[in-house]
């Protein structure tokens, strides 16, 4: 997939008809925009998470590899719920991401404000299933993460997804995530502890 720029994710947002975040009274108003590969490969990372905000009229842009889809452990080997893995349905989910300790550890993009939807992809093959019948809202701890836990190093990289994400958006590289962050950290001194993210298909 090719890489994102600023103007691409734009398009791809507005033809989505998403709301775009440019209020630039404040720095860091973040816009945060995941960028779905429609040919993903099982455990592999490629897809990307985009940032872009204004601020005095100049335009900021960030972006990483990252998976939106669930690694084969919670596709295949283990199910954890019975209609199938969690696949986050594209969409903008106003204001239900904040920044909270993600499986009690460390601090990440955490699904605390609100309901999500996602796929069910229960058929356990190697193929992910974006079924609309299967669509399903509700609180189901879909985060924005590192790979690992930071502490194991700012210079990990993860090879493969595989048990990494259970339906989450996962940074592959550490210190992909440790940037983020500490974007969201600036953003939340400024505009308060709500997020928004956006997820899109790719083109």
């Amino acid at each position: 997939m090719q890489l994102a720029t600023r103007e691409r994710v734009v398009r791809l947002l507005n033809q989505g008809g998403h709301e775009i975040f440019l209020d630039d009274r404040r720095n860091f108003n973040l816009n945060i925009v995941g960028i779905r590969n429609p040919f993903p490969e099982l455990d592999r990372f490629g897809c990307q998470l985009a940032v872009f905000w204004k601020y005095a009229g100049e335009f900021h842009f960030r972006e990483w590899p990252i998976t939106t889809y669930p690694g084969s452990h919670y596709l295949i080997d283990k199910l954890l719920n019975p209609r199938g893995a969690a696949i986050l349905a594209p969409g903008q989910y106003r204001g239900v991401y904040r920044l909270d300790l993600h499986n009690g550890r460390y601090q990440a993009l955490c699904q605390r404000g609100g309901p999500v939807r996602v796929f069910r992809d229960g058929n356990r093959d190697r193929v992910f299933d974006l079924d609309p019948e299967s669509v399903e809202g509700g609180w189901f701890g879909i985060n924005i993460h590192a790979p690992v836990d930071p502490a194991a190093g700012r210079n990990y990289v993860k090879d493969l997804v595989r048990a990494s994400s259970a339906g989450c958006q996962v940074f592959q590289r550490v210190a992909d995530f440790l940037e983020f962050r500490q974007l969201c950290r600036e953003a939340m001194s400024r505009w308060g502890n709500s997020f928004t993210y956006t997820l899109v298909e790719g083109d």
